[in-house]
């Protein structure tokens, strides 16, 4: 019997969830029997918006301001393909949607760091995006 939360703290099993209660980690936190430890979902979901909101301002270290503006416009994209991506990670019913997004975005990232002269006729993007889109309607399908 643990004092701190009023029950037994014999191991617990449910088919449908597997997670420890706050009674447990905070009794198997040896030193730190007070402090609830954030997951590590929420510890990698913390890291990703970060990047998210910092990793385009990178780009404020060039002096010359065409190329921080490339590489600024080219981290905005990129960061939105690692969102798709965490999405893709985190909802298994949106991973394919998810996945094509971010090549989707890894792609305009591409592009914008050449300027637009990846894609020079700024045709090609589009029958990528719908080819993208149909293969994860495909995929998800089955």
């Amino acid at each position: 019997m643990d004092p701190t939360c009023g029950h037994d703290q014999r191991a617990r099993s449910n088919a449908k969830d597997d997670r420890r209660s706050l009674c447990q980690v905070r009794h198997n936190d040896a030193g730190h029997r007070n402090e609830e430890r954030p997951s590590a979902r929420q510890t990698a979901s913390t890291s990703i918006i970060a990047i998210a909101i910092f990793a385009p301002e990178l780009a404020n270290l060039t002096p010359d301001d065409n190329l921080a503006w490339a590489i600024y416009l080219s981290l905005n994209e990129a960061v939105k393909g690692l969102l798709c991506l965490a999405l893709g990670l985190t909802v298994p019913r949106l991973r394919y949607y998810g996945f094509a997004a971010a090549v989707w975005f890894v792609t305009q990232a591409m592009d914008e760091m050449t300027n637009g002269n990846l894609f020079t006729e700024h045709t090609y993007e589009y029958p990528l995006l719908t080819l993208l889109g149909i293969a994860a309607y495909i995929a998800t399908r089955k």
